[in-house]
């Protein structure tokens, strides 16, 4: 499912392969670029399109205009030292 930010621009962190490719598709690009777009986004997990260096600048401008990228972040951190202690233990001891 496709999703827009407040601007009017697909997340592309939310498409699925096959979204991501019909996308870029429709940008009249080849359908290898949908694979080295995946690529930078979930194996090299970039934060902006500027460094997707094997793109040109042109698509680069073309996906910024496009698309938002958002960054994921913690907002909040729970440990639980129970589980620490116990997975410690479980560790050591063979």
């Amino acid at each position: 499912m496709v999703a827009f930010d407040d601007n009017g621009k697909i997340d592309i962190l939310g498409l699925l392969p096959d979204e991501l490719e019909a996308e870029i598709l429709k940008l009249g690009e080849k359908k290898f670029r949908a694979g080295q777009i995946f690529d930078w986004l979930h194996v090299k997990r970039v934060s902006s399109f500027d460094e997707m260096t094997n793109l040109s600048v042109q698509l680069r401008n073309l996906l910024n205009e496009k698309f938002c990228l958002k960054s994921l972040f913690v907002s909040k951190k729970l440990e639980s030292h129970i589980y620490m202690s116990l997975r410690t233990e479980i560790m050591w001891n063979p």
